[in-house]
């Protein structure tokens, strides 16, 4: 998928600055690296970290934690589905809410019309303020407690 989305991003020639965040085990570290190299210095690649999350301007991300981490922290975010349910996933929690932009099932992505949406986000300060304030308040950041009382609860009626 990441491999798909830069080649997509480096063929648009987009004026805009990637930051590809990936997991310790990610798999293809080797091929990507040997593909970047050919590409414009403006994409790069890095380990994952919250710092280059959180201090993003716009955010590409499959349907998963990353989109509500992102949301809690008010990041304009475009969602995909690697499979069909995170894509459906992705699509309710932007019609109910708006704080997202779905993409759909990536297999589905059409390449022009990815490459016109990053686009449209990235130069549009409206369209991004208008994801942030709906965004704002969406997530409270208590789901662990909610989620720790409810495990309590439920261990303390069984005994």
């Amino acid at each position: 998928l990441l491999l798909k989305l830069i080649n997509l991003i480096e063929k648009s020639r987009l004026d805009i600055q990637v930051k590809a965040l990936v997991g310790f085990d990610f798999s293809y570290k080797k091929k990507l690296d040997h593909i970047l190299s050919t590409y414009s210095p403006n994409i790069t690649v890095k380990e994952f970290n919250y710092e280059d999350l959180f201090s993003s301007k716009l955010v590409i991300s499959s349907f998963g934690v990353t989109p509500y981490e992102v949301i809690y922290n008010e990041i304009p975010v475009l969602t995909f589905g690697h499979k069909s349910k995170n894509a459906l996933a992705s699509e309710v929690l932007h019609d109910r809410y708006g704080c997202n932009f779905n993409l759909g099932l990536f297999a589905d992505i059409n390449d022009s019309s990815f490459v016109n949406t990053v686009e449209k986000f990235w130069n549009s300060e409206y369209l991004r303020e208008k994801m942030q304030s709906s965004q704002k308040g969406l997530i409270d950041g208590e789901g662990l407690i909610r989620t720790g009382d409810l495990i309590y609860k439920i261990y303390n009626e069984s005994w």
